[in-house]
């Protein structure tokens, strides 16, 4: 099986931002379906906790704890 390296982990800071436990963060490729184009950096460092949409957001997709 070859495998490919993924270093999106050395962008996303589990620590700072709550996207870990996000029902819509898929963990396996370090992204998130709200986000097509990449989790922006507010969000990743923490410093928005994503309760409420985006300004510039496509979509209404919000952080929700997964169960």
């Amino acid at each position: 099986m070859d495998y490919i390296l993924n270093d999106s982990q050395i962008v996303f800071k589990p620590y700072s931002s709550k996207c870990s436990v996000c029902r819509y963060f898929n963990r396996s490729e370090f992204n998130c379906i709200g986000f097509q184009k990449g989790i922006p950096e507010i969000i990743l460092t923490g410093e928005n906790d994503h309760s409420k949409p985006l300004p510039d957001q496509d979509n209404n997709i919000v952080f929700e704890v997964n169960e």
